[in-house]
C-alpha cells in the first residue's frame, strides 16, 4: 500500500499549483499532485475557510502527494524564485473518510449508486452503510415530487480507507447528482513532528 502525505504550501494558489505541476512534468515524473479543492478534501485551516467564503485570495494550499514524490514537490517549491513558496508543514496520512447520503428515484441513477458500492477496492470500509431499494408498482406514473415513487434507492454511511481509493470512490459517488457527500477528512498518523 502506498504512503501519502499532506503538504501545506504557502504562496499564491494559482502560481503554486501551476509551478508544482509544471516542475513535476518537466522532470518526466508521473507523480500525481492532488490539490484539496479538486476533489473536496476538507482543509482544517479556519482562517483559509473564512478567506474563501469572502472570495479572497488563497495563500495556503493543501496538496496530497505520494510519499515517493514528496521530495520532488519539495524541490519544486524551494526552487521557485519569482514568487515566494514554502512548505509550511507535511504530515503522513493514515487514512481518509467521508460521509454520504442519497435519495434517488430514477432507476438509472439508482443503478449507478448500487454498482459503485459493489466490488469496492481492497481497503475501503463502509461504516453504518445503509442502502435501501424499494419498488412500488402502484406508484407508476406519479409526479416527480410526489411522496410516492415507483422506484427508490435511499441510504447513507461513511466510507473510510486509503486516500487514493477514497478519492476514487468520492469521484464515483459524487458523479451522481442526487448523492451528497461531505468533504473528505484526512486522518493523520500519530506522533508526527
Amino acid at each position: 500500500m502506498k504512503t501519502y502525505v499532506e503538504m501545506i504550501i504557502e504562496g499564491p494558489e494559482e502560481y503554486a499549483r501551476g509551478y508544482v505541476r509544471g516542475f513535476v512534468a518537466a522532470r518526466g515524473s508521473h507523480a500525481e499532485v492532488i490539490f484539496d479543492d479538486e476533489v473536496g478534501i476538507d482543509e482544517d485551516d479556519i482562517v483559509q475557510k473564512i478567506k474563501e467564503a469572502l472570495h479572497l485570495t488563497r495563500e495556503v494550499i493543501h496538496a496530497v502527494v505520494d510519499a515517493e514524490s514528496a521530495a520532488l514537490v519539495r524541490e519544486a517549491i524551494t526552487s521557485a524564485q519569482d514568487v515566494p513558496l514554502k512548505v509550511r508543514s507535511e504530515r503522513t496520512i493514515d487514512h481518509a473518510r467521508f460521509e454520504y447520503k442519497f435519495g434517488v428515484y430514477n432507476r438509472e441513477q439508482g443503478d449507478l449508486i448500487i454498482n459503485a458500492f459493489k466490488d469496492l477496492p481492497t481497503g475501503i470500509a463502509l461504516v453504518d452503510h445503509d442502502l435501501n431499494v424499494k419498488e412500488d408498482p402502484s406508484a407508476h406514473g406519479k409526479e416527480l415530487y410526489s411522496p410516492a415513487h415507483e422506484y427508490s434507492v435511499t441510504g447513507h454511511g461513511v466510507a473510510k480507507g486509503p486516500i487514493d481509493k477514497i478519492i476514487w470512490l468520492y469521484k464515483e459517488l459524487t458523479s451522481v447528482e442526487q448523492l451528497t457527500a461531505e468533504d473528505i477528512t484526512l486522518v493523520f498518523k500519530e506522533n508526527q513532528a
